[in-house]
């Protein structure tokens, strides 16, 4: 700055000598530091509060995991389960452990859409720059590397996974055995991301020598489970987080027992509360898992509400009750007071990721499930709605968190979530996906099509499914139009899928026809169906 004066007296001043060149080896963590999505590490202030297992809950389990993780054979271990499981609880509190014994290497957890921690392009990089922070010679080891080349940051994902976080880590020297943990695969924007991610770990995970290992969390959606079923490695272990009775009712009783000593309005409710008839319901609902039993807790732990008022609107947990209470609530700016709000989030959200051309088949495949009295077989239920071999298994591609799809088409299909169904029955927080009496009648019309053809041609269908048929036909709500509708399929009734075993349908027979004269009047059109029709049976029911 002074290049050009002549006769610059200067007295005083600070001096400062800068340089931009070296710096200590920290340029290349400061190109990697701009590149990196923070928001996603495990203690970042945007996932404030963290959710973490209760301290009396999954002991056994963490106890396994940790055995796995800390497993010399392990280098890849894929932690699995249905939405709601508590995969992010046990993440977080698997990278507080870690981070407490001095062995974690970085985290990773996505959440969905969102703008940084949404993006798999950056899950290396975040990586690479959290092992370079807790290591100051790999550290250094990064930093020459992007300073050599700084468009690493913007390279595939298999570049940053070999060049930022493998490669470093197999030729330092003394390199510290560390851990890393990601968590929610499954809400890491773009299915082919995804794919790539795993490809990417497999084939170069297993490939170099180095230190580390990877614990991955997602939901066991078809399409992660399929690269992971294609990468058999005897270093790759596979753990599910199961279904835990005992846990869900150890959480329910402490956090109540919490809320009825902090909350001023419990002063004069005696203990226990609630009653164990209460606390053993809940604990049904929540299938084991610990969504409903957290969803539960927050809504019940409202300080501007009374405990005892909040559980009780629970408790009334009825399709009607449902709808009674989200109406009151609804002039609410507030969607969290509804009872259930956080667990309609999570099952809308699932919901909308089958595309919208297939949600119709949906519905009906759903409308079996919930509302038929049987477990229809995935095969019964394609004969059921004319479908192609395979069409239940695309349908439901996308469920495969909150539903148990078998791959063998000979086994019902099951809910890991009981709250799933009662999620589905309940108009005003299913919406579009509610599965109302238009949808039980187009069971009704779809088995009534069965029952009208040869029996020849459904071998497999037996009484126990068909003897429910006229029960869940006079459960609905009959109305002109679809009793219309019925009619004609019900004149060419094939009677031959009742008489196997000399079964006896007289009296079912007679409420379906008390059942059709409370929307029409139909006495002349029923008596000729007891003429005509409902001989044959008498025939078979008098041995």
């Amino acid at each position: 700055m002074f290049s050009k004066c002549t006769d610059v007296t200067i007295h005083g001043g600070n001096f400062q000598n800068v340089s931009l060149s070296g710096d200590n080896g920290s340029r290349g963590l400061d190109i990697l530091h701009r590149h990196a999505a923070l928001e996603a590490l495990y203690d970042s202030a945007e996932s404030f509060p963290q959710p973490r297992c209760h301290p009396e809950t999954r002991i056994e389990f963490l106890a396994k995991l940790s055995r796995q993780t800390w497993d010399p054979a392990t280098r890849v271990l894929w932690l699995h389960g249905p939405a709601g499981a508590g995969k992010s609880a046990v993440m977080q509190t698997l990278c507080q452990s870690l981070k407490n014994a001095g062995k974690l290497g970085g985290s990773y957890f996505f959440k969905r859409n969102h703008p940084s921690r949404g993006s798999g392009r950056v899950l290396f990089a975040t990586l690479a720059y959290q092992l370079a922070i807790f290591d100051r010679d790999l550290g250094i080891r990064v930093s020459e590397i992007l300073e050599t080349n700084p468009s690493l940051v913007a390279a595939s994902i298999a570049s940053q996974l070999q060049e930022l976080v493998v490669k470093p880590c197999s030729s330092a020297e003394h390199c510290t055995p560390r851990i890393l943990l990601v968590d929610g695969l499954d809400e890491c924007d773009g299915i082919a991301i995804q794919q790539e991610i795993l490809h990417s770990i497999f084939q170069i995970f297993f490939t170099h020598a180095h230190p580390l290992k990877i614990v991955i969390a997602s939901r066991p959606e078809p399409d992660i489970r399929a690269v992971f079923d294609d990468n058999a490695f005897d270093s790759l272990h596979i753990t599910n987080i199961e279904q835990s009775f005992a846990d869900v009712e150890t959480f329910l009783c402490r956090e109540f027992a919490r809320i009825h000593r902090e909350h001023h309005t419990m002063l004069r409710v005696p203990l226990p509360w609630p009653s164990t008839h209460i606390l053993r319901r809940l604990v049904r609902k929540s299938s084991g898992y610990f969504i409903y039993a957290a969803t539960i807790i927050k809504f019940v732990d409202d300080k501007d509400f009374r405990p005892t008022d909040q559980l009780a609107m629970i408790l009334d947990s009825s399709p009607d009750s449902d709808a009674v209470i989200c109406a009151a609530l609804d002039s609410s700016p507030d969607s969290d007071a509804l009872p259930y709000a956080a667990l309609d989030r999570l099952y809308l959200q699932i919901l909308s990721q089958v595309p919208e051309r297939s949600r119709k088949r949906l519905l009906a495949i759903l409308a079996v499930i919930f509302t038929y009295p049987f477990n229809f077989s995935i095969r019964r239920i394609e004969q059921t709605f004319d479908l192609e071999y395979g069409d239940v298994h695309l349908t439901l591609r996308r469920l495969h968190s909150v539903l148990d799809v078998p791959f063998n088409s000979h086994y019902p299909i099951t809910p890991f979530h009981a709250s799933f169904g009662d999620f589905l029955l309940t108009q005003s927080r299913s919406s579009m996906f509610h599965l109302n009496a238009q949808e039980r009648f187009s069971v009704a019309r779809a088995l009534l099509r069965v029952y009208s053809r040869p029996r020849k041609d459904y071998p497999f269908w037996d009484q126990k499914i068909i003897a429910q048929f006229f029960k869940y036909l006079t459960s609905l709500e009959p109305s002109l139009a679809q009793c219309a509708e019925l009619l004609p399929l019900l004149l060419q009734f094939n009677w031959d899928f009742f008489f196997l075993q000399n079964y006896r349908i007289d009296g079912q027979i007679s409420n379906m026809l008390d059942w059709l004269k409370v929307s029409m009047e139909l006495s002349s059109f029923c008596s000729s169906i007891q003429t005509h029709q409902i001989e044959i049976p008498c025939q078979f029911t008098r041995a």
